[in-house]
């Protein structure tokens, strides 16, 4: 495997502030060598004269990114733990809202406020900025079901929104690579999230929420509860969650098309328009004065009213309809979760839990419209014949919105036994686990159908030769009645909804069923300390498919094209890890995994990944850590069984271009093949990505006392990917063919080259053998022999690189007064050096930031300040992103910042009261003048309004 830049480059920033904080460290610490050497030796005259007494040994615990069991936190590769206590401080209302806090979650998104894209139903995490799809999330260590339609209609990731609050006891986010640990997708981390166990109390808690601007009301509501028996253990969790939606209206910074900072575009949107194609000057057709308001409420947008500072296409009917957008979707979800453990013996235990979800969302993408152009017939009402015509035609509903409804569903099943052994004089754990996890996914609207429409527009002449003749929606043909498209909004809305429209629906199951077996142990006693191991053995199922209702896939349902399709994949894999004493203070971590798939599937076969890993304790407070590590990703199964959908166009032949003028780069008018046939689909050719990841740094101590303690971390990260999957568009897989063919005649490529496997790959796209058709009646003296484009078959390819640099410092101190309480801080940064990226195969990575790439963060951080006396606890939390470029140039950072106070009602904390505000001074992003609604970056940064809650909880 050849990868590139795989040494840490452009270092000296953070090996200097690397050596500056250790040095500074050593040098406020000037006893601390010599403090821990006379511990060192105090502990060894202690242990041979206490030989004799009882011996008491540390519990070890299992913790992300390493199987074997330890008995500290920190280890060789950085880990962040979020407790259920710091998401109630936070003032998180879900999960996604908590793990999206950390700073290394650095990386854009889709989500809610993307009502009209490919997954708005689900919340994502991305770390790195590798993508949601470059991270592996666990619940309770094993992997779960993908959320069953494609991530920007490609990708495979997990919803956060699946995750209840209520039942999640912490989570453990490891912020570095793992392949050789969990296999594919710990590129960019691992997240682990582990459910409530071990409870013997019954808790019930109460939440209420409002959006203070407007709107968004929310309720929570959970009970959980637990026991203990003899040989038996149990726990249990319900939780119920609604909550209101948040629309545009509801924050004055973005309700209106007039809060658009470039002033050219704050007109309302074109509400009731058609644009004559030969028409003298092709503007909107103008319907009178008063004729906007009669109609339905739009307003006459003219040369007095309109608020653009250049419009040449008024007047027109408008309609503002930035106010009607969903900026968080209505919500209301329902789950269980059930765990338990029986003893059967004195070294076995069998264990078992199940977990279901349900969620109910919807979200307004946008008012109801209709929009069309053609060329086609005119009529009236009379049946009269008004002309050939050709235009364009757009109208908004302002009383009735284009909703989508999801309908989430999940169910999880895991049972096991664990255990032990003795071997020698040591005892090995094993575990056996089986775990199903399924998800189902309905995505419906207020769906019209193509006939409908038609039956509609025809109004009285349904029977009318230019209805019955279907000129309407074919081809480029269409019908158009002017006294239909006039008609009064309420009326006219609830006409076509009651004519044309259509039940229809997508639905999407996803699964994944593993097998896992897992010994873990001590070998030997080497003179450093026990050799420890870990080895895992796993059989992996996953599997999912797309499918619509019938009407839908008969193109009867108007804009609607789904993408049907959906496959499987197996995979076993084994894994050894060892952990290696070298000395009493440095111990080495070595791990290797070896993952089989199966053949029908994917192109990867057999894949092997090792890492190795150091932890060096010169003194009990200093902690030198560093890792090194190979991942892969497998690609996504939407990547390889995506369904085919069918367009046409008129791609460049290059080829032929060549072949005629000698030039690649020549004007291509006279060689588009026209009406040239795109299939776009799956891969099953693809191969995994593969790269590598680095991190080095150390947790100090600083104070270690009675009554103050602080620490601090610092981790350097390089991070790489190559082969990355991504979609290629029809034109550049045009292109690339001939140039591939340019060079494989010995042509001039203009210093264009491509390997020769990604040379194959394209050619074999590209299929060639029908008549040559070149645009604008060409007729070139040079035709190539093998054809013009029969069809282009548009899938992804392995044909991309990634790359990150950074670096995460964070520190947490705890001062214990004497007759003021308690109090704490913590502070976390993540810190952008480089990005680099290829889109392109052959393509030579470039800097996001040498090349001033918009909208990428170079700083996030987290900052927390808490009090705690006596039955009162109050705190602050300031979230920041930092600077960014923008299409304005550089944009400021966006600071938020929140409050809480807890009263408890007894020394115990049993029954307690809590009050958290978020958003405290109301921040908005800055807007940015070639940004649309909502005029900022909202796949980077949030856009709700300040929102109070207060909790109560009583426990019995």
């Amino acid at each position: 495997m050849t990868l590139k830049n795989t040494q840490f480059k452009n270092l000296d920033i953070f090996s200097a502030f690397l050596l500056m904080i250790l040095s500074a460290c050593l040098i406020t610490s000037p006893s601390l060598f010599a403090q821990d050497a006379d511990e060192s030796a105090e502990s060894t005259e202690e242990q041979q004269t206490e030989a004799s007494d009882d011996e008491v040994e540390l519990s070890k615990i299992s913790v992300t990114g390493s199987r074997i069991k330890r008995s500290e936190i920190e280890g060789p590769q950085p880990l962040v733990v979020l407790t259920r206590e710091n998401i109630e401080q936070g003032g998180f209302i879900s999960v996604y809202e908590a793990v999206a806090s950390v700073s290394q979650n650095t990386g854009d998104f889709q989500g809610a406020i993307a009502s009209g894209g490919f997954t708005p139903g689900a919340e994502t995490i991305n770390l790195r900025d590798f993508g949601p799809g470059n991270l592996l999330v666990l619940v309770n260590g094993k992997r779960r079901a993908d959320y069953p339609f494609p991530y920007s209609g490609n990708d495979s990731i997990f919803n956060w929104n699946a995750i209840p609050l209520s039942l999640v006891e912490r989570i453990e986010i490891l912020t570095t690579g793992a392949s050789a640990i969990y296999g594919s997708d710990a590129v960019a981390g691992v997240i682990n999230v582990i459910l409530i166990d071990g409870l013997e109390e019954v808790s019930v808690r109460a939440r209420a929420g409002t959006h203070i601007p407007g709107h968004g009301d929310s309720v929570n509501f959970e009970i959980t509860g637990g026991g203990y028996g003899d040989k038996f253990s149990y726990a249990w969790g319900l939780e119920f969650s609604e909550q209101d939606p948040i629309q545009g209206m509801d924050r004055d910074e973005f309700d209106s098309n007039l809060d658009d900072k470039d002033a050219r575009y704050r007109d309302p949107d074109w509400a009731l328009i058609f644009i004559d194609f030969f028409g003298p000057n092709k503007l909107p057709t103008y319907w009178g004065e008063g004729t906007c308001e009669e109609v339905g409420g739009y307003i006459t947008v003219d040369e007095n009213t309109a608020q653009s500072t250049s419009n040449s296409g008024i007047p027109f009917c408008g309609y503002d309809a930035a106010k009607r957008k969903s900026v968080r979707n209505q919500r209301e979800s329902e789950s269980a979760y059930i765990t338990g453990t029986y003893q059967l013996t004195d070294n076995v235990e069998m264990f078992a839990d199940y977990f279901y979800w349900k969620q109910e969302s919807e979200g307004v993408y946008f008012p109801r419209f209709y929009f069309d152009y053609y060329y086609g017939y005119a009529i009236n009402d009379a049946g009269e014949n008004l002309g050939f015509v050709g235009g364009v035609t757009q109208r908004i509903w302002n009383n009735y919105d284009w909703n989508r409804s999801w309908n989430d569903e999940t169910n999880s099943f895991t049972v096991g036994a664990r255990g032990n052994f003795d071997v020698g004089n040591n005892i090995w754990d094993w575990e056996l686990i089986y775990t199903d996890d399924d998800y189902d996914l309905e995505e419906s609207s207020d769906f019209v159908s193509v006939a409908g429409i038609q039956t509609w527009m025809c109004g009285t002449q349904v029977d009318s030769p230019f209805c019955a003749d279907n000129y309407f929606l074919n081809g480029y043909q269409g019908l158009y009645n002017p006294s239909v498209w006039n008609r009064e909004s309420n009326q006219s809305a609830k006409e076509i909804l009651e004519i044309a429209g259509i039940d229809a629906a997508t639905f999407g199951t996803s699964g994944s069923t593993s097998y896992q077996l897992s010994l873990t142990g001590e070998i030997l006693t080497l003179p450093a300390g026990p050799l420890a191991f870990a080895f895992v053995m796993e059989d992996h199922h996953q599997e999912y498919f797309n499918d619509a209702t019938q009407n839908m896939k008969d193109g009867e349902v108007q804009y609607e094209d789904p993408a049907i399709g959906g496959g499987e994949r197996s995979r076993d894999s084994i894994g050894l890890e060892l952990s290696v004493p070298i000395t009493p203070k440095l111990t080495l971590g070595l791990a290797t995994r070896q993952d089989e798939y199966d053949e029908l599937s994917t192109n990867i076969g057999d894949r092997r990944t090792d890492s190795a890993t150091f932890a060096w304790r010169p003194t009990s407070r200093l902690l030198v850590r560093g890792s090194w590590g190979e991942s892969f990703k497998a690609p996504s199964l939407p990547y390889i069984y995506k369904g085919d959908t069918t367009g046409y166009s008129s791609p460049c032949d290059t080829y032929g271009l060549w072949l005629n003028t000698g030039n690649v780069n020549a004007n291509c008018a006279g060689f588009n093949q026209i009406n040239t046939p795109i299939i776009s689909g799956g891969n099953l050719d693809l191969v995994e990505e593969e790269g590598e990841n680095f991190s080095v740094g150390f947790v100090f101590d600083v104070i270690d006392t009675s009554t103050l303690v602080m620490d601090l971390t610092l981790d350097l990260f390089q991070v790489e990917l190559e082969n990355v999957t991504s979609n290629i568009s029809f034109g550049n897989l045009a292109r690339d063919e001939g140039i591939c063919r340019v060079a494989a005649d010995g042509g001039d490529t203009q210093g264009v080259s491509y390997s020769a496997a990604y040379c194959a790959d394209v050619i074999s796209k590209v299929i060639r053998g029908a008549e040559y058709r070149p645009s604008n009646g060409n007729d070139p003296a040079v035709k190539p022999t093998i054809g013009s484009f029969s069809r282009i078959n548009v899938t992804p390819l392995n044909k991309g690189y990634l790359f990150f640099q950074g670096a995460d410092i964070s520190t947490s101190a705890r001062y214990l007064s004497e007759d003021a309480g308690d109090f704490y801080a913590s502070f976390a940064m993540s810190y952008v050096h480089d990005e680099r990226r290829a889109d392109e195969a052959g393509e030579e990575p470039y800097s996001l930031w040498d090349g001033g790439y918009l909208y990428r963060l170079r700083t996030k951080s987290y900052l927390s300040f808490g009090w705690d006396y006596n039955k009162w606890s109050a705190g602050i939390n300031y979230e920041r992103w930092g600077h960014m470029e923008g299409g304005d140039g550089k944009i400021s950072p966006y600071n938020e910042t929140g409050v809480w106070a807890q009263y408890r009602f007894d020394p115990a904390g049993k029954q307690y009261i809590q009050v958290n505000i978020n958003n405290v001074f109301d921040d908005i992003p800055d807007k940015v003048s070639t940004l649309a609604w909502p005029f900022f970056q909202d796949s980077l940064l949030p856009a709700v309004g300040p929102e109070v809650f207060v909790s109560y909880r009583y426990t019995f």
